[in-house]
């Protein structure tokens, strides 16, 4: 499964120690994890959009959305 979550950097570093534990089998496929995020992103927006940078603008088609991901500009994980 996955989660959205807009967290701000220092209640993310939970999250950030659940996806290393993940990664080095600590927590299994198939367990049940909860983070707590009690700071969420929305009380630091510029850092936020520091971040993240200039937003893409493509034309509002499939071809264009598929065209910036085989051009390697973006990421769609599942």
């Amino acid at each position: 499964r996955g989660a959205n979550v807009f967290a701000e950097p220092a209640a993310a570093a939970g999250y950030a120690a659940l996806a290393r534990a993940a990664r080095e089998g600590l927590v299994r496929s198939g367990e049940t994890a909860a983070v707590l995020v009690t700071g969420n992103g929305l009380k630091d927006p510029a850092a936020a959009l520091k971040a993240a940078g200039r937003p893409l603008r493509i034309a509002p088609h499939m071809p264009a959305l598929r065209a910036l991901v085989k051009k390697g500009a973006l990421r769609l994980d599942a």
